[in-house]
């Protein structure tokens, strides 16, 4: 029942948690008694309303709201380490907030099993394997096909990374809408790829933070057709990035601090003289930040024939177009 699954929801959050964070909620929250009795309290309540009436429909509306509210109350815990281990008993959880966490090590072995779950605010990798087998590595993720959000920190502590990132099988995630991929603070490994975590096409937001993988931008990010919002931000050795101005839906399109960017698209411009392309047709927002060695949006072809027509670069740039863009940043 919803009430068990409320119930079971505190006793995991009381008896995981440690007494700072639990002090740490009372005062977000203005209690002035100790976070256990008043979630006791509240246990009492639900127990009563469950003896008046099992079948309301108002009783069981405010149960899972209830159920919401202990799950959400993780969200900027910052001294919180680590989730309850025992969480086979939270199979029907929806949502697991813990953004903010920023003291969060790693995510419990077993959080696969929450299949129910839509709302996973970050999964943290374990640096350095310090929690050994307590620890869940990003296979668990595997079985999470309700995500409609996905922020994954530390990736570049994932050891066996091509078989991690692949096992996480982000591409059969339909309901996924947003996707967040940061690095972390590990060294540089040019053997981690962002070509292993393709994702569904129904994706609508992609960010990646700080890669230090290979330089080399995914192939399969042209292919999501339904973004509305990309975010790249460095340190990172992007040279260049695929080609992201067919995007149909894209609205927002941020970069920021790639300092060995050169050319924002590889792929040059086809077609002669008047012929129309689609160039980001739907963008409103354009930022481009402290990528100092850009030279110009797109890679010139080498022109082998010397005595050639004249260079069609102005010609081909003139046909593009940003028809809706409202706001155009560029700082050096």
């Amino acid at each position: 029942m919803a009430e068990q699954v409320a119930f079971d929801i505190a006793k995991g959050l009381l008896s995981e948690l440690s007494s700072p964070v639990l002090e740490q909620l009372g005062l977000w929250w203005n209690f002035k008694d100790d976070l256990k009795s008043t979630i006791s309290a509240i246990k009492v309540v639900v127990l009563d309303a469950e003896e008046q009436s099992v079948t309301s429909n108002l009783i069981q509306d405010w149960l899972a709201k209830l159920k919401d509210a202990l799950a959400e109350a993780l969200d900027y815990c910052n001294r919180l380490e680590e989730l309850p281990k025992k969480n086979e008993k939270l199979a029907n959880l929806t949502h697991l907030m813990c953004e903010g966490c920023d003291g969060l090590t790693h995510m419990a072995r077993g959080i696969g099993k929450l299949t129910s779950l839509q709302t996973l605010s970050m999964f943290v990798v374990d640096k350095h394997g310090s929690h050994g087998t307590a620890a869940a590595d990003l296979s668990e993720l595997s079985r999470l096909n309700r995500l409609r959000g996905a922020d994954n920190k530390n990736l570049g502590f994932v050891r066996n990374a091509k078989e991690e990132f692949r096992a996480a099988n982000l591409k059969e995630k339909q309901h996924l809408q947003s996707l967040d991929l940061e690095w972390g603070d590990a060294e540089e490994d040019k053997e981690k790829s962002l070509e292993d975590l393709q994702s569904h096409p129904n994706l609508k937001l992609f960010w990646v933070k700080g890669w230090r993988g290979d330089a080399k931008f995914p192939s399969w990010l042209s292919l999501l057709t339904n973004l509305t919002d990309i975010d790249i931000t460095g340190p990172s050795k992007f040279k260049h990035l695929t080609s992201f101005a067919q995007l149909p839906h894209l609205e927002k399109l941020w970069i920021f601090m790639l300092t060995k960017l050169e050319y924002m698209d590889d792929n040059f411009p086809i077609g002669g003289h008047g012929e129309q392309e689609s160039f980001f047709p739907s963008l409103t927002s354009l930022t481009l930040k402290n990528c100092p060695n850009m030279k110009s949006w797109w890679k010139k072809p080498v022109d082998n024939d010397k005595d050639g027509d004249k260079d069609t670069t102005v010609i081909r740039a003139s046909t593009m177009a940003f028809p809706r863009l409202k706001s155009l940043v560029v700082w050096d």
